[in-house]
């Protein structure tokens, strides 16, 4: 099934950008908060056919702690932890 859409993708020049963005904010050297959106866009032969933009959650740091509070009642998510690790 994966192959069929592949090439369906391909034929009709569809391309999907499904991806995790980070917004780092500095409140001050000592508290800075790092907010997690996840980003997903469909392009339809070159043009931008939809978008969306959903914030998944923020980290603050504090002195040298990290915290994660995750948004719209979602659990803790390891897969965003170690792509913010990634950055840091």
């Amino acid at each position: 099934m994966d192959k069929i859409k592949s090439m369906l993708d391909d034929l009709l020049k569809i391309e999907n950008i499904d991806k995790i963005r980070f917004k780092k904010i500095e409140i001050n050297p000592s508290k800075i908060i790092y907010f997690i959106f996840h980003e997903n866009e469909k392009i339809f032969d070159g043009e931008l056919t939809s978008a969306s933009i959903e914030p998944e959650a923020f980290i603050l740091k504090t002195d040298d702690e990290y915290h994660y509070c995750p948004l719209n009642d979602k659990k803790f998510d390891e897969d965003l932890v170690k792509e913010f690790s990634k950055i840091i």
